[in-house]
């Protein structure tokens, strides 16, 4: 199982990408995907919306 997370930004829906590449980043688990998210959460505008996907 990965998980992915997910931006959200005016209808406009994106995968959060690898460094460098167009390739989605893929967590291992859902303590890791949590921990990125709550950091881009605290870093971005409070109008851009953040989840978790499970792949």
């Amino acid at each position: 199982m990965a998980y992915v997370i997910m931006r959200e930004e005016k209808d406009d829906i994106r995968c959060l990408k690898e460094t460098g590449s167009s390739m989605c980043k893929l967590f291992d688990t859902m303590e890791d995907a949590e921990l990125m998210k709550k950091q881009l959460v605290s870093e971005t505008a409070s109008h851009i919306h953040w989840f978790i996907v499970e792949m």
